[in-house]
């Protein structure tokens, strides 16, 4: 696979890709919340200095504005720049976690591990479709790692 090569190359590209993509279908912030910090009109709504502002970050990236083919699983989207004020599971602009970085860095390396060390293959458990609630949960389906070799 694509993802095995880049792994031996030593290429991590592909794995941050994959990881951003995730993060974009499934976020791991729900919402974000802020208070107007002054009297300011946005798209056309009058908002007063201290309205809680509510963006619903699932909302937003899957918007057909923001993300061409939003439902799709396309990791190659970013490689262009273009996607930074639209893509927010860790917050956005003062706010943003601080370990942004990091955590991709850490999901890449584990998912790099998981790669190199294990099969992975799906199960299906029915039809597949996606929950919402607090968090985007899969309502059938399964991933089963196997090892690649004998631990013994």
């Amino acid at each position: 696979s694509a993802i095995r090569s880049d792994l031996v190359a030593g290429d991590h590209g592909l794995l941050h890709r994959v990881v951003r993509e995730s993060l974009r279908l499934c976020p791991s912030t729900y919402w974000i919340q802020r208070r107007a910090a002054h009297d300011t009109d946005v798209a056309g709504v009058r908002l007063a200095a201290g309205d809680v502002v509510v963006i619903h970050v699932p909302s937003v990236h899957r918007h057909v504005d923001y993300w061409e083919t939003p439902d799709d699983f396309e990791p190659d989207r970013f490689l262009e720049s273009d996607w930074k004020h639209a893509w927010m599971p860790f917050g956005r602009a003062a706010r943003l976690c601080v370990a942004q970085r990091y955590s991709v860095d850490v999901m890449a390396a584990v998912l790099a591990d998981i790669l190199s060390t294990r099969r992975v293959t799906r199960v299906s458990l029915g039809q597949s479709s996606l929950g919402t609630g607090l968090n985007l949960i899969p309502r059938a389906g399964a991933l089963v790692l196997t090892p690649l070799r004998d631990p013994n």
